[in-house]
């Protein structure tokens, strides 16, 4: 069962916090069936490409080696950066205090106004 997605009725069992070498698994309240069947209709109408559902993006990251790989991975999921707004971040842009953590992204504008700021301090 290691990396697998368990599907039953109306959740899915997906891999998550792992101890001892084992994958735990937690449930994640989703409806696949009507998931995929929602992605599919999507694409009748579009163009664009298959887009990944919770599940599929947590196996994906269970296979994942190097922790840090796998946290790149994860915040572009979890916050839709781009991959040069993922990589400029800092320890400082994480707010992890519950009950709502996020992450502050700037964009490429955002970065050079305050680095257009910042330049003539020491």
């Amino acid at each position: 069962m290691s990396g697998s997605v368990i599907h039953s009725q109306s959740a899915v069992m997906v891999p998550a916090v792992y101890s001892a070498g084992q994958p735990a698994s937690l449930p994640v309240a989703i409806d696949y069936p009507a998931a995929l069947a929602l992605r599919q209709m999507s694409m009748v109408h579009d163009e664009l490409p298959k887009y990944l559902l919770a599940p599929e993006v947590s196996a994906l990251l269970h296979y994942v080696p190097d922790l840090h790989r796998k946290m790149l991975l994860a915040t572009l999921w979890n916050t839709g950066a781009r991959i040069n707004e993922a990589l400029a971040l800092t320890r400082g842009d994480f707010s992890l205090a519950p009950p709502y953590p996020f992450v502050q992204l700037a964009t490429l504008k955002q970065r050079t106004e305050k680095a257009a700021r910042t330049a003539g301090r020491m």
